[in-house]
């Protein structure tokens, strides 16, 4: 009996980075431009809650910097603030 392991083997499936999954995400979805909305209330929602806490201290023992999660809502928010409001 002859085992053929390829035959068994899922094709592996390529990643999108993360740009070109969420351009896909707003601009094909079956919403509309509705899903523009969601996404960008999604990424306000979320930066405020991280940004309106204070300044976190760093413990040196988390993979991903405190300090500079909290630094990335706040710069995030700044952005969003400078773009959507005071329309011209």
């Amino acid at each position: 009996m002859s085992s053929n392991n390829t035959a068994n083997k899922t094709p592996k499936k390529e990643l999108k980075t993360n740009e070109i999954l969420l351009g896909e995400l707003m601009m094909y979805s079956p919403h509309g431009a509705l899903c523009q909305v969601f996404i960008i209330e999604a990424i306000r929602n979320y930066a405020e809650r991280i940004a309106s806490t204070p300044t976190p201290v760093e413990h040196g023992n988390s993979v991903i910097s405190a300090i500079a999660w909290h630094g990335i809502a706040v710069d995030i928010l700044a952005r969003m603030k400078a773009n959507y409001e005071n329309p011209r």
